[in-house]
């Protein structure tokens, strides 16, 4: 989770330097979505593995997907993981 700065800096770039105005934002990242772009660019590398007529292009397309379809893999279990703590969950309000 990264953290977004809004407010005035002081001298410094530390936390402990910011202004008491400091507003801190958490900025979300949407695994799922990042899950998908990684497996969109997997699926344009295998395309292009078949496209060349290059054995050495077309084995560095296919270990790019490869390496695409990890990252997809990782970024889901990441959100899966997220999403098993309980103070992670949604609670409808009442």
């Amino acid at each position: 989770m990264a953290l977004a700065h809004g407010g005035t800096l002081t001298a410094g770039c530390g936390p402990e330097n910011f202004s008491l105005n400091t507003i801190w934002v958490s900025v979300m990242i949407d695994h799922l979505a990042r899950a998908i772009e990684m497996r969109v660019r997997a699926a344009g590398c295998k395309e292009a593995a078949n496209a060349t007529t290059s054995d050495r292009f077309s084995s560095c397309y296919r270990l790019l997907a490869e390496n695409y379809g990890i990252l997809a893999n990782l970024e889901e279990d990441y959100d899966k993981r997220q999403n098993s703590f309980p103070e992670n969950r949604y609670i409808p309000a009442r």
